[in-house]
């Protein structure tokens, strides 16, 4: 009986621990999986194509000055507070036209390879035309009359 009486006491507490640990979990953000980082491709890629690849919404949008927008991904969780943490972050930045341009900061995020850089030079200070520029008309070699001959 006094066994009986000792293990039940031992479940408790344990019981007791197991639900003071998981009383101190807590986690923000959202998940995400950075593993396909190296397919987004400067110029190219959307703010819809990067949340798609990276399988989770942005938590955060930030309208910069010149039109641009920086995205931060993160999941933060912390189990028995101030004890045990996992904090990831990336921050990526689209141009005016809504197009990826860099990794701005990552935090605890694997790169599985180098992203590719920006296909054109310059590209935080030159301007990309909304729409390509018109092809000039055919030159058409047509008879011209002389002035001698007049």
């Amino acid at each position: 009986m006094i066994d009986a009486v000792r293990q039940g006491a031992f479940f408790k507490a344990v019981l007791a621990t197991v639900l003071l640990v998981l009383a101190g979990c807590t986690t923000t953000g959202s998940t995400f999986n950075a593993s396909r980082l190296d397919l987004m491709t400067p110029g190219s890629t959307t703010l819809s194509e990067a949340s798609a690849l990276l399988k989770a919404d942005p938590v955060d949008v930030y309208a910069q000055g010149d039109g641009s927008v920086l995205a931060r991904w993160a999941h933060r969780a912390s189990f028995v507070p101030d004890a045990v943490y996992f904090n990831r972050e990336l921050w990526l930045r689209f141009d005016q036209y809504g197009y990826f341009e860099r990794v701005v900061k990552s935090v605890n995020v694997p790169q599985t390879g180098q992203v590719k850089h920006a296909p054109y030079a310059g590209h935080t200070t030159e301007t990309r035309p909304a729409f390509p520029a018109p092809t000039p008309a055919p030159v058409v070699d047509a008879p011209v009359a002389s002035p001698v001959q007049m």
